[in-house]
């Protein structure tokens, strides 16, 4: 939900929420990079744009 393509503006608290379970869980930031790794590989600039932001 925080790096919805279709979500016209970046949706904070869903961002807040990503982060507070990126420190919170074991492994997390290596987890978390994978995911936005992902994200701003992606064609759809939209999305590369939020996961950057």
């Amino acid at each position: 939900r925080a790096i919805n393509p279709q979500n016209q503006k970046l949706d904070t608290a869903a961002m807040d929420a990503f982060c507070v379970m990126v420190v919170k869980e074991t492994g997390g930031m290596q987890i978390g990079c994978k995911l936005l790794a992902t994200h701003i590989q992606s064609t759809v600039e939209n999305e590369a744009l939020q996961a950057l932001t």
